[in-house]
């Protein structure tokens, strides 16, 4: 009975303990979130709460005073426009590449398929050979193709999005 209470009072007690650190870690604003994932000089999209968009290069943030600045042409000129976080609905940037199955997929098939021709190709040519040169060829050309589309969804950026309240 003594430990059946001891682990309630344990469970209790963290749920009092991490369940707060939990919310002040969310309760971030945008513009620190973006701060610790965009680096000056990248490319970001802003939605204003009226519906104006503007894209630039990110010139500061400044996230104690909630402040932004940009980099962006108008009229065939570079200025430079300051927002307010009270202004800001959405902030859309370049993130680096993440795990695409698509590409992954594509890169499997495509891979088997130009590796089976190979093998086949090359067990036309070697009479004396066993006959399983397709085989072989699909088998490490599907490997090579995963390997390539892997890596190629990792190169490819996305745009990833920040909502303000």
């Amino acid at each position: 009975m003594f430990k059946l209470y001891v682990s309630l009072l344990t469970i209790i007690s963290s749920y009092f303990v991490f369940v707060p650190i939990l919310v002040a870690q969310n309760d971030s604003t945008c513009f620190d979130k973006l701060a610790q994932r965009v680096k000056p000089g990248k490319w970001i999209a802003i939605l204003k709460h009226d519906g104006y968009k503007i894209s630039g290069s990110l010139k500061s943030i400044e996230p104690i005073d909630s402040i932004l600045a940009i980099y962006h042409y108008d009229k065939d000129s570079l200025v430079t426009s300051i927002f307010d976080i009270s202004e800001v609905a959405q902030i859309k940037y370049k993130g680096p590449g993440k795990i695409r199955p698509a590409y992954m997929l594509l890169g499997l098939v495509g891979g088997a398929l130009i590796g089976g021709l190979i093998g086949d190709q090359a067990d036309k040519d070697n009479p004396e050979g066993l006959g399983i040169g397709g085989a072989f060829g699909m088998i490490f050309g599907a490997g090579g193709g995963l390997v390539v589309g892997t890596v190629a969804g990792f190169v490819v950026p996305t745009t990833r999005t920040i909502e303000c309240k």
